[in-house]
């Protein structure tokens, strides 16, 4: 966890777990003789004093800091425990395989500014770690394929477009797409299949009126409401 996913309530839940030494156990209940008959080993033996330590170690070790802290690949931009990830300064890496050209572009905050692209590797300027997968990558001179050099770079989000609603996020959206469920079982058959249709939306005529009109906005806009009651006013709302 990061220094982003706490809240208020935290504080007030919070359960600290310690080492500790197979000695410091005193089971309450003595280990009965072992059985004979491997066969019929019922009811089991209970745990002995290292298994019991090796347990409560163990969960230790997978809920201490080092393991639950994450932070982003500066490469792909995807989020990893810190163990899966090294210093972009450590790493023995070329990031001159991320120089690609056309994938970029410099924030324009007026409509006479001109075209340009960022310079220098195309990476997360914020982030300062490698994942591993990046670094098996580049180690042989390759783009990885979940990196921001291979088109999958959009930029910082301006203020003015965080935090939207999902019905703002559609009125701005260049493309709109229906998403479809796909149920898979364990033996294979899919429980619904269907084609994803991708339609461009008429940017130029939303950006001339926002908000646009309810008539306008029924043009691009739709909802169903699936259930056995009629939605009420306040589902509307």
């Amino acid at each position: 966890m990061n220094e982003h996913d706490s809240c208020d309530k935290c504080k007030n839940y919070i359960t600290v777990f310690s080492d500790i030494n197979a000695h410091k156990i005193h089971p309450t209940v003595s280990s009965p003789p072992p059985n004979k008959n491997k066969n019929n080993m019922f009811p089991p033996s209970p745990p002995n004093n290292k298994l019991i330590a090796d347990v409560i170690n163990g969960y230790c070790d997978d809920i201490a800091p080092e393991s639950i802290k994450e932070d982003g690949c500066a490469v792909c931009a995807c989020v990893y425990p810190l163990r899966h990830l090294t210093n972009l300064l450590e790493a023995k890496v070329e990031l001159g395989v991320l120089n690609i050209h056309g994938v970029t572009r410099r924030e324009r905050l007026n409509q006479s500014d001109p075209i340009d692209e960022l310079s220098g590797p195309v990476i997360h300027n914020t982030l300062s770690n490698i994942c591993k997968d990046c670094i098996s990558h580049m180690e042989n001179g390759r783009v990885p394929p979940n990196s921001l050099a291979n088109g999958n770079w959009i930029g910082n989000i301006p203020s003015v477009l965080q935090n939207l609603s999902w019905v703002e996020k559609i009125l701005i959206s260049r493309v709109c797409h229906n998403r479809c469920v796909v149920c898979v079982s364990s033996s294979g058959m899919h429980k619904l299949a269907a084609n994803a249709v991708f339609f461009s939306t008429p940017m130029p005529k939303i950006y001339k009126a926002l908000p646009p009109s309810l008539p306008e906005l029924d043009e691009v806009l739709a909802f169903v409401y699936l259930g056995p009651t009629c939605p009420m006013e306040k589902d509307f709302k």
